[in-house]
């Protein structure tokens, strides 16, 4: 089994911190760099003090390491200072990954992992491993049962296409990252050579 095998969420321990605490993350294959919860944010010069209640009970101060601009659908454009901090994801030991600071007190989690966490662990995402083996089976049971009620050829496809997927253990980032990689992409419902 791969030692660098991760689900949904992770746990995380911030080295650089002093920290011991393992905070639960969750994985966001679409998001360029990973985001961590802070409060107050106060950029001056070339550092930042920011307060992160799962971390400390104090201001904590560092190095300004850039900023990162951050689109979203709803808030548009938002320029979100970067840090650099070792982490401990799983077991595995990360030096220097960027961070951009962000208010997450309406996410899940106060933690997102993004690509660069995942390049740099070079982690494999299995989408079940989180997962009670029972929901899998229901899941499954109801896949089979929208299967057969689709209506459309389209659905059917999709469907089919994810049942494919699953069989042959095809992650999501692993799935993306040919997309993005491979020479021959769809462009307007046609295949393109590069």
């Amino acid at each position: 089994m791969n030692d660098r095998m991760i689900g949904n969420t992770v746990s995380v321990k911030f080295s650089s911190l002093g920290n011991a605490n393992e905070i639960s993350g969750k994985v966001d294959t679409g998001a360029t760099n990973s985001s961590l919860h802070a409060l107050d944010i106060k950029v001056n010069g070339d550092s930042v003090t920011f307060r992160c209640p799962e971390l400390s009970d104090n201001s904590i101060t560092m190095d300004l390491s850039g900023s990162q601009e951050v689109l979203s659908a709803d808030a548009g454009g938002q320029q979100r200072p970067v840090v650099h901090l070792d982490v401990c994801i799983d077991g595995v030991e990360l030096s220097r990954v960027n961070f951009n600071l962000n208010d997450r007190s309406e996410m899940d989690s106060p933690i997102l992992i993004g690509q660069n966490i995942l390049k740099a662990g070079n982690f494999i995402i299995d989408v079940n491993k989180d997962d009670d083996p029972e929901d899998i089976q229901r899941e499954s049971v109801q896949l089979d049962e929208v299967k057969s009620e689709s209506k459309t050829k389209r659905e059917q496809n999709v469907l089919q296409a994810i049942k494919l997927l699953k069989e042959n253990d095809v992650t999501i980032y692993e799935l993306v990252e040919f997309l993005r990689t491979s020479p021959l992409y769809l462009r307007n419902g046609e295949n393109v050579d590069e």
